[in-house]
């Protein structure tokens, strides 16, 4: 009996360990499978945190490179007299881009208006205008020979006109030449026909400096051909004065 129930026993015990390793052969794939699912989704979560590591670095690059831009436009703008300027560049060459009300009578802004200067009008303070320029509805400019030799002096007498057309005001050229003023068509002027329009002389002299000469005569002297500089500034004090704006 005792040989009977331990051959009993036993034979349990082994169907028993029998199925136990069943199981547990049947249980690896499920745990393989488990682990594979876990390391999918650690190597899921760890691309995810590095695509928004990314993402947050590329858009910290975007807004450094715009606030980068934003700054430097700002950079090239300020304000003078009154004028909003731009610094801006066309190819090789810098300009100084205004932009500036036009106001009638009673000081109502009517229009907007823009301008192209070549030089930093803060650069120009070097210059002295010794008295306010205050212009009429007509404009006579008289250059003399020795400053017409000058480079610049096509583009400044362009500048000159176009400004003052810009501000509402009619500009001509004339000359102290009577032969001259026959020759080409010209108005033959000097400070004493002042009276009814303004007269602005463009003559060489040994500083550049503005002033007036007698009531509605102006006398731009030019050193060294300084004839743009020259000019520039006094549209720019001619606007300023305008406005009551000392410079």
């Amino acid at each position: 009996v005792y040989d009977f129930i331990s051959f009993v026993f036993e034979k349990e015990i082994k169907e028993e360990i029998s199925e136990t390793k069943e199981r547990l052969t049947d249980q690896e794939p499920e745990k393989k499978e488990i682990k594979e699912e876990l390391k999918e989704e650690s190597w899921k979560a760890s691309y995810d945190r590095q695509l928004r590591i990314a993402f947050f670095a590329m858009a910290l690059i975007l807004f450094f490179i715009f606030a980068f831009y934003l700054f430097s436009l700002e950079k090239n703008k300020f304000e003078y007299v009154g004028i909003k300027f731009e610094k801006v560049r066309e190819g090789k060459l810098i300009f100084y881009l205004a932009e500036f009300p036009i106001t009638d009578i009673s000081g109502n802004v009517v229009a907007e208006s823009q301008f192209y200067f070549r030089n930093d009008p803060r650069n120009l303070e070097n210059i002295p205008i010794t008295d306010r320029i205050i212009l009429m509805r007509e404009v006579v400019a008289v250059p003399d020979n020795s400053v017409l030799k000058c480079e610049d002096s096509m583009i400044s007498a362009v500048g000159f006109f176009l400004f003052l057309n810009r501000a509402g005001i009619s500009g001509s050229a004339g000359t102290l030449n009577k032969t001259e003023a026959e020759e080409h068509k010209l108005q033959y002027v000097s400070c004493n026909d002042s009276l009814n329009k303004s007269v602005v002389m463009f003559r060489e002299g040994n500083e550049t400096k503005i002033y007036l000469d007698r009531p509605n005569c102006y006398i731009i002297d030019v050193a060294n051909c300084e004839i743009l500089n020259a000019t520039e500034r006094f549209l720019i004090g001619m606007y300023a004065h305008y406005r009551g704006i000392e410079v």
